[in-house]
């Protein structure tokens, strides 16, 4: 793909990313459930829980950068930008500041403020979202709230997040052998679908009605 600039160009490249996500997970799933009976359950389970952090991960980062290039494609005066995109435009020089106690970041600061403004917005959507290769609630939510989404909607999925999906998969990959109840791991491939779909529904209902600039 050339570039994301409009809207049917997000809605092809969210679609095809997250159907093969949902294909190879789905028959992950599958192969859970064929081996329900067999000796190698456990194994299969623990491959399971896994990819499917993998493709959480994987599909957060991907949705994101692909919003955040349709949004940064549009070149908006920074006027134009809804709070959090303008809020990222400036990240860096909020940084600087940040970072010490000499005045002359604050100066710059105060300089954008006055006369960039009205100047086109340069969003740095290459780099995408930074999922810190632990994508537990704490990052997950900034990333909901760099996009402008609504994270009340996830707060409540905290705990499976963090505990069921994060630190099962940590355990997994450090070699501890784990056992995942059948129905618990099942109960997990769902809601995390679910979580997904919300995330993708929330993208694309963003960039169809405008969120992403002030009206």
């Amino acid at each position: 793909m050339s570039g994301i600039r409009t809207l049917i160009d997000l809605q092809d490249a969210m679609s095809k990313e997250f159907a093969w996500r949902k294909k190879e997970l789905h028959s992950l799933k599958s192969l859970v459930i064929d081996n329900q009976n067999t000796h190698s359950l456990d194994m299969h389970i623990r491959a399971a829980v896994t990819l499917l952090y993998a493709h959480w991960e994987g599909f957060v980062k991907q949705t994101s950068r692909f919003y955040l290039e349709f949004v940064g494609r549009k070149r908006l005066r920074h006027e134009e930008l809804s709070p959090n995109f303008l809020a990222l435009a400036i990240s860096r020089l909020v940084r600087t500041v940040g970072s010490g106690s000499k005045i002359s970041p604050s100066l710059d600061v105060v300089e954008f403020f006055r006369s960039e403004l009205p100047t086109r917005s340069r969003l740095a959507w290459e780099s995408g979202v930074n999922t810190k290769s632990n994508l537990k609630s704490e990052v997950f939510r900034e990333i909901v709230l760099v996009l402008g989404l609504d994270y009340s909607r996830f707060s409540t999925k905290e705990k499976l997040l963090d505990e069921k999906l994060l630190g099962n998969r940590n355990r997994i990959a450090h070699g501890q052998y784990l056992q995942v109840d059948f129905d618990e791991y099942i109960d997990l491939h769902d809601e995390m679908i679910g979580i997904m779909q919300d995330f993708y529904n929330q993208i694309d209902n963003s960039a169809n009605r405008g969120t992403y600039r002030v009206p």
